[in-house]
């Protein structure tokens, strides 16, 4: 089949959906082949989880929810993931096989960095170069202050509130945890988490730190008086400091000042994988309730239909302002 439509190029890291991608996504991740000892220690988490990661698979799953969003007659909305199938240079072959003349490519990262949107963006137009017939892409640069996105994060974190069970979406991925009353806004720290990068990142420039701030600042117009705090986990193995305070550090603090409640708001993700399920759902929780702390978390926006709308609106946006 030949499309003749504007195609929408969604952008995420990936990760392996079963065991035996583990060795090779790790390898594109290091840019070295993994040792044995470090495979096993990383498969046995996704072994916790399932065996694999969800994100392709709710990447895949948030690109048929836009494309029919957009309007599926005139638009066709695909996956390139960075570390995993389908890679991003795949992906834009098939849309050059298409027939696929413009597209907007829309990073699935909404705080830019060097390690994701800009790596991304910068490995679409490598595989541009070199793909014949490939689309011409319209960047988004910018988009976490998207206000349907900010609505989208306020409504998973009410729903935390009031509920403190799995939501409308179910399986594995929602709320872990027993903040269970609704009007318990007042009686919960609010700690928004998002991945750690090295501070020299921030120091030469990368804009992370920024845009995160100023989303957790929209959010909380939206959300009123609460207390809150901004944490970072998932520190990766380089050397020098990295981006803090950790999550564990925030609840043992508050744990310290007799606080009850703790909801996470994995506001740097949009999509569940093994820093939600594994980092968040069971290592913080087991960190928390030895605390004292009740503990739960807000689901991640996945296939949020107000998520879903936010992310059709910003490409709308984009080709307004081509």
């Amino acid at each position: 089949m030949v499309y003749r439509k504007t195609g929408v190029l969604l952008l995420a890291f990936g990760g392996p959906e079963a065991g035996d991608d583990i060795a090779l996504f790790m390898e594109r991740l290091m840019g070295r082949a993994p040792g044995p000892e470090l495979v096993e220690h990383v498969a046995a988490r996704y072994r916790t989880i399932g065996g694999g990661s969800p994100l392709p698979e709710i990447t895949r799953r948030q690109a048929q929810a836009l494309e029919s969003d957009l309007g599926s007659d005139d638009f066709k909305v695909y996956v390139g993931l960075q570390y995993s199938h389908p890679l991003i240079p795949e992906t834009v072959d098939e849309m050059a096989a298409h027939g696929i003349e413009r597209a907007v490519a829309l990073s699935m990262s909404p705080h830019s960095s060097r390690v994701s949107s800009a790596a991304y963006i910068e490995t679409v137009r490598r595989a541009t170069a070199k793909t014949p017939n490939a689309p011409t892409f319209l960047f988004v640069e910018d988009w976490h202050m998207e206000p349907l996105y900010l609505d989208a994060v306020t409504e998973k974190i009410r729903a935390a509130l009031g509920r403190g069970s799995a939501g409308p979406e179910g399986g594995p991925v929602g709320v872990a945890g027993d903040v269970d009353a609704a009007g318990q806004l007042e009686d919960t720290e609010i700690i928004f988490s998002a991945h750690s990068l090295p501070v020299s990142y921030i120091e030469e420039g990368d804009p992370y730190v920024e845009q995160l701030n100023e989303t957790v600042a929209g959010v909380l117009d939206r959300l009123g008086d609460v207390s809150w705090h901004v944490a970072y986990q998932s520190k990766g193995r380089g050397e020098g400091e990295w981006l803090g305070p950790t999550v564990t550090e925030v609840m043992s603090e508050l744990a310290a000042s007799r606080k009850r409640r703790v909801l996470i708001v994995p506001i740097g993700f949009v999509s569940d994988h093994v820093e939600t399920l594994y980092d968040i759902d069971i290592v913080m929780k087991q960190e928390a309730e030895a605390a004292g702390l009740s503990f739960a978390r807000a689901e991640s926006l996945n296939t949020s239909p107000t998520f879903i709308d936010a992310l059709a609106h910003v490409v709308r946006e984009r080709l307004r302002n081509q």
